[in-house]
């Protein structure tokens, strides 16, 4: 990480964490898949979901960008999540599912999943390591 980055360095986390992290972010997706596919795409949850999976791949590149360097999810934002997205969301208003996300609701959607991910991550990691060790 460059010097001049206003970034702190993160531990790193043990792959446990990681695995809880994902599984727990793979859950409220497709629970939102389900939601879109049960009504063709036009669940207010599904289209949120849709809207915060799509900029979640923007803050991967902004994160990556300020730091200078390698972050996890730069490589998949670009090459997956965005175009993913960007073809969704157009294949959805060709059938008529029109798109209307409401922005802050995504945006608290996408920090609660976030931050409930990381803390099941958390929580697995320390009950494996044992909270002294955890704490690093």
């Amino acid at each position: 990480m460059s010097r001049w980055s206003p970034v702190p360095t993160p531990p790193v986390p043990d792959q446990l964490q990681v695995n809880v992290a994902v599984a727990a972010m793979g859950t409220v997706v497709a629970a939102a898949a389900v939601q879109g596919v049960r009504t063709g795409g036009r669940s207010q949850f599904f289209q949120d979901s849709l809207w915060a999976f799509g900029m979640r791949g923007f803050g991967h590149l902004a994160l990556s960008a300020l730091t200078r360097g390698y972050t996890t999810g730069v490589l998949t934002a670009p090459t997956v999540v965005i175009p993913f997205w960007w073809w969704a969301t157009r294949t959805l208003e060709t059938a008529g599912a029109t798109q209307r996300p409401r922005h802050g609701r995504a945006v608290a959607l996408l920090l609660g999943a976030l931050v409930g991910a990381h803390t099941l991550g958390q929580l697995a990691s320390r009950s494996r390591l044992g909270w002294a060790g955890a704490r690093g």
